[in-house]
């Protein structure tokens, strides 16, 4: 009992001696562990050198990419101030090698390389940069993700050779061991390039049995018909034989519709007057596409003609099959 006793009081002599140092090194530890802690998780980061400063913007935005895929105001904000921090140490070899290496890693998570691209397409890079040249690569690479090919076109479009990823993508769309949704997603990564895709276009029209594709393919048509130079006449006729296919569906013949209607503010174009006539007073059409034709028609003919009636039924089960 008495050795406990002496043992205690020792103990309680050694820390009552030493209890301002205990106390200063303990106070000391937690300023540090704080110190840290903000610097990397709190609001504290940006006081580190450039370089570190850099890659802890890199390791916030992943997170924040990871868990908020789909980015409000204040998500926004705040990528925006990481995306600034990555930028000023982006031309630093080994932090650029790093961001490269996110952006062709096929094992990395899509939107997280998504978004490494467009702080990339921020940096000016000279043309000739062999990231420049790992990018046309990846694109005439047949294991590319199509999603990550259609960013690096939309953000890169300028620094790409046209028209070889231009043919390369026309021959993944000729190519019968991809699917649908890639044939669908190349036409779009096609219409994002500046090359000369006006006969193959023409072509889809004439051809094409998907409903989809030829939906995807209008849509382009439709969407460049300010600054597309396609032969008018090819172009009037595929539109109307797709209208009159019974297999049509009601979104492709709207969609035609549309396009033809385009040419209505050309009082020169008669063909289209002539086709517009025959198609709303030869029934040769379904009364939904004739309805819209009609609706349109109206606004360019002194002679209106009268609307067809639908009834509700029909118009439900119209909106069903879009």
């Amino acid at each position: 009992m008495k050795i406990n006793k002496c043992f205690f009081k020792k103990i309680r002599e050694f820390f009552s001696k030493r209890i301002i140092i205990v106390c200063s090194l303990i106070i000391t530890i937690l300023i540090i562990i704080s110190f840290l802690f903000l610097s990397l998780y709190g609001s504290w980061w940006r006081i580190w050198p450039k370089k570190l400063e850099a890659i802890i913007a890199l390791n916030r935005l992943a997170v924040l990419v990871y868990n908020q895929p789909y980015c409000h105001e204040e998500c926004y904000l705040e990528k925006t101030i990481y995306r600034s921090s990555i930028l000023v140490n982006i031309n630093q070899s080994n932090f650029f090698s790093k961001l490269s290496n996110i952006v062709f890693n096929e094992n990395e998570n899509l939107n997280w390389r998504i978004e490494i691209i467009k702080i990339l397409s921020m940096a000016k890079l000279p043309a000739d940069s062999n990231f420049i040249t790992d990018i046309n690569i990846y694109l005439r690479n047949d294991t590319g993700n199509l999603e990550i090919k259609k960013i690096f076109i939309f953000y890169f479009k300028d620094y790409l050779d046209q028209d070889n990823n231009a043919n390369y993508f026309k021959n993944i769309y000729m190519n019968n061991l991809y699917s649908t949704t890639d044939k669908i997603t190349t036409l779009h990564n096609l219409s994002l390039l500046d090359s000369d895709n006006n006969d193959f276009y023409l072509s889809i029209l004439k051809n094409e049995k998907e409903m989809v594709i030829l939906a995807e393919t209008l849509r382009i048509i439709g969407a460049n018909m300010s600054k597309s130079d396609l032969d008018q006449v090819v172009l009037v006729n595929s539109l109307e034989n797709i209208l009159r296919r019974t297999d049509a569906s009601f979104t492709v013949r709207r969609l035609c519709v549309f396009i033809l209607a385009s040419f209505l503010e050309n009082n020169q174009n008669t063909e289209v007057y002539k086709l517009f006539e025959k198609l709303v007073t030869s029934g040769e059409i379904d009364i939904f596409t004739r309805y819209l034709i009609i609706d349109i028609f109206n606004n360019y003919v002194l002679e209106k003609y009268e609307l067809p009636v639908i009834s509700e039924g029909d118009w439900n089960y119209y909106y069903q099959q879009q």
